[in-house]
């Protein structure tokens, strides 16, 4: 179930309309890009992908916080 809400306020609190990426944890279809066209919007999962490899080879345990985070 889409909880509205909380993506209503993705928009005005963070910078997702910027970044064009967030994802609804425990939803199956959970990562949400955003574009003109489906390559454009792919072209964002992509560019999300490259910037988390450090992350996901290193087991994540250099997480880097969201733009929103402290």
């Amino acid at each position: 179930r889409v909880k509205w809400r909380e993506i209503i306020r993705l928009f005005t609190e963070t910078d997702v309309r910027s970044r064009k990426i967030f994802v609804m944890a425990g939803h199956e279809g959970g990562i949400v890009t955003l574009g003109k066209n489906f390559e454009e919007a792919f072209a964002v999962l992509l560019r999300q992908r490259k910037a988390s490899i450090s992350c996901v080879e290193n087991g994540f345990h250099e997480r880097i916080p969201a733009r929103h985070e402290g």
